[in-house]
């Protein structure tokens, strides 16, 4: 019966997940607080104390600088390399060189206080967590565990990343490939064929890899794997910040200001905040052609659009070293698209509509499986691992590592016990026997291959010619659907503005009519004051004439009297 102490831990970039196997089941195991399965990868120092998980995402906006994030980038690696060098640049936490081992180091303030931490040390503080998580759902101490790490991991960041749970109390009973793990996750799901081809495609935050697996039996039999470890899912999230970063600078007058600054908080806020904001991008981007929102930076509110088009465009050329990587592990298990009977989408692929697209072109209906799972799958498969005793060895280095077990034997016992050595000797032999055998079989299967190269390479050629066809055709479709939409918008904006002169057009011929009324009005009262005052002229002219006629009267009158007085004083005088 295997143990029952086991927890199975996935290690990711940004989230962690982990499993444990009791009562013949395999069980997620919860945040005690949310009884969620996620726990992000950060740990995070405040003045006061040490913050991990959930806990440490909620103060990273508050402490960015003192908040130290993805030591999965830097485990096992020196400062020195470019990756990490160009990785780092958008890091709002200091990176730094000990130059005693030129690896990378976290610097950080607390309290005034300058401390550094390796990123093994960072590890082993969200290790202790997840084992705490895991002891505490269970009921009982755990101290053992299977980790997963990528395939492209080499020795020494396998052995950091041990180190780490060792830093942690943890005993690391085997370390396997993230991507045989979701095999092994997927195998419980829904794989019950007897013989099936399956190419699994993992696109996670750091990395994409690819591994053919052939099923037979109910065992996974791994053809050929294959990993480019500069194209991940944040690859596409730098390409789309570094777009709408610029687009941002130059909307708003930004130009000059250098947002990498990791001396100024309120630029790393920001950085930080529109990356979040990105990342909710992508997933939208799946389902509708844009995306919007608000970010705030200097005590200001500013508004920023997402358009898939633009989003496709920047992405063409990572789509395309997805499908390479896909040649590049056919081409290695010697395998073409028609071999292939099941492919499953992993990590953030299933997300993107264009990339899907782009695989059920390139394998022409074959069953594609691209539901979104989330990363705690990957820890379920590490303890199938465990419990179905998976050895990722291939079979020649298996012997090698028996054969030096034997030997280590032989010295150690000092070729005290004949029986045994005689027994040993016997092994030795059947082992190098076979060992030989399987060189043997290696050469001519070399040979093999050589035949085949040229047939291949003309297939393969074939292949490319009817995909770079395909490339091409899209690429007119593309264009031709950016030509209808840039057309459709143009409609929609000539539209806008013919109803904005519309609106401009009423609006005038209210302030027309409303002119015309004042002016009807005023013409109106003007006429009826000229109106009275003629009247009242008429009646003056009239009372005039009036007075006028009075004293025609009068005067005649007057000589008339004149008259009579004239006769009368020449009366007088006679």
């Amino acid at each position: 019966m295997k143990d029952e102490n086991i927890i199975g831990i996935d290690l990711g970039i940004n989230y962690n997940y982990s499993s444990i196997y009791y009562d013949e089941q395999i069980r997620i195991v919860p945040h005690p607080l949310t009884m969620d399965s996620i726990n992000p990868s950060l740990v995070c120092f405040n003045n006061k104390e040490c913050l991990v998980g959930i806990a440490a995402e909620n103060a990273m906006k508050k402490y960015p600088t003192n908040t130290l994030i993805y030591p999965k980038k830097l485990i096992g690696r020196f400062f020195d390399d470019p990756e990490i060098q160009e990785e780092i640049k958008y890091w709002p936490v200091k990176i730094m060189k000990d130059f005693k081992t030129g690896k990378p180091q976290y610097q950080i303030k607390v309290n005034d206080e300058e401390k550094k931490f390796f990123p093994e040390e960072v590890y082993a503080i969200i290790l202790k967590e997840l084992k705490s998580f895991a002891s505490l759902f269970r009921g009982r101490e755990i101290n053992k565990a299977i980790l997963t790490v990528p395939a492209y991991f080499n020795e020494e960041q396998r052995e950091a990343t041990k180190k780490g749970a060792e830093l942690a109390g943890i005993y690391v009973i085997k370390i396997i490939n993230e991507s045989t793990a979701i095999a092994l996750s997927r195998k419980l799901n829904f794989y019950s064929a007897e013989k099936r081809i399956i190419l699994i495609f993992n696109l996670r935050e750091e990395i994409a890899d690819v591994t053919i697996i052939k099923v037979q039996d109910d065992k996974f039999i791994t053809l050929s794997s294959c990993y480019n470890a500069s194209l991940g899912e944040n690859d596409f999230t730098n390409l789309l910040n570094d777009f709408e970063l610029n687009q941002f600078k130059k909307d708003y007058g930004f130009e000059d200001v250098d947002f990498y600054d990791k001396n100024n908080k309120k630029e790393s806020n920001f950085l930080m905040e529109l990356k979040n904001h990105l990342k909710e991008a992508k997933f939208a981007l799946s389902f509708r052609g844009r995306f919007s929102g608000e970010i705030s930076y200097k005590d200001e509110v500013f508004f920023f659009e997402v358009l898939d088009v633009d989003y496709q465009e920047i992405c063409k050329e990572l789509y395309n070293k997805c499908i390479d990587l896909i040649k590049k592990a056919l081409f290695k298990a010697e395998l073409y698209q028609k071999d292939i009977d099941d492919i499953i989408l992993a990590g953030f692929s299933p997300v993107i509509p264009r990339f899907k697209e782009m695989i059920g072109s390139f394998f022409e209906g074959k069953n594609i499986y691209s539901k979104y799972e989330r990363c705690e799958e990957i820890s379920k498969g590490a303890l199938i691992a465990y419990m179905e005793n998976i050895i990722e060895d291939n079979q020649i280095k298996r012997y090698y590592k028996e054969l030096n077990e034997i030997r280590k034997l032989i010295n150690k016992n000092k070729f005290q016990n004949d029986v045994l050595f005689e027994e040993i000797e016997v092994n030795l032999l059947n082992l190098e026997n076979k060992l030989k055998k399987l060189e043997q079989l290696n050469e001519e299967k070399e040979q093999i291959l050589e035949s085949k190269n040229k047939i291949i390479n003309k297939k393969e050629k074939l292949i490319n010619d009817k995909y770079i066809l395909i490339k091409e055709t899209k690429e007119k479709i593309f264009e031709i659907q950016k030509k209808i939409e840039d057309k459709i918008n143009q409609l929609k904006k000539l539209k806008k503005e013919n109803e904005i002169l519309k609106i401009t057009l009423n609006e005038n011929k209210n302030k027309y009519t409303q002119i015309q009324t004042e002016n009807e009005n005023i013409i109106n009262k003007i006429k009826k004051e000229n109106e009275n005052k003629i009247n009242e002229i008429y009646k003056e002219n009239r009372k005039l004439t009036n007075n006028n006629i009075e004293l025609t009267r009068n005067y005649k009158m007057l000589i008339e009297e004149f008259k009579h007085f004239k006769e009368k004083s020449k009366e007088k005088n006679k």
